[in-house]
């Protein structure tokens, strides 16, 4: 019983040293899935964020289609009151609905943009989560191959003891 001491500690420290791999190989696994998820989070993110651009624009389009319609109108009431739409109050009433058509488009512009930002910082989240997902699927793989290597050399170096000790075979 005592000669088979060396080979049930290394048959122990090989199970062992195969457990620690498979176990890291599982965790690196889930870590390079967890990368590949905020990656595309990511992406997604800057697709959005394109999309709500492009929503501003129309968004702004549609904005100034209304402004048009409703300063035609009240130009075409003016003129069938017999206003003079170049003068005194319909002149002022023009200028009043440009300069509130003008700050409501730059308001909708700076909510848009603020939109996109907000949308654009989730997509450097998750970027940066990825990043950090790699990182721990490498580190996961760089950390158990020298300790599982390790307890190889180890149990070798019993093994190699006893062998001198009970013969070239170890028994």
């Amino acid at each position: 019983m005592a000669q088979a001491l060396p080979f049930i500690a290394a048959g122990a420290s090989l199970l062992g040293g195969v457990a620690a791999v498979r176990q890291t190989q599982a965790v690196a696994a889930q870590s390079r899935y967890q990368q590949q998820v905020e990656e595309r989070s990511a992406d997604i993110a800057e697709r959005d964020a394109d999309t709500q651009g492009f929503d501003t624009q129309n968004q702004i389009m549609r904005y100034r289609e209304q402004a048009a319609a409703q300063m035609s109108t009240t130009q075409t009431q003016l003129a069938k009151a017999g206003v003079d739409p170049g003068t005194g109050t319909a002149l002022w009433i023009a200028q009043e609905t440009a300069n509130r058509a003008d700050d409501q488009i730059a308001e909708i512009q700076k909510e848009g943009l603020i939109t996109q930002q907000a949308i654009l910082e989730e997509g450097v989240g998750a970027r940066q989560r990825a990043t950090v997902a790699g990182m721990q699927s490498r580190a996961y793989s760089q950390a158990v191959l020298p300790q599982f290597g390790g307890s190889l050399l180890s149990a070798g170096g019993t093994f190699g003891a006893s062998a001198k000790k009970y013969g070239v075979y170890g028994f």
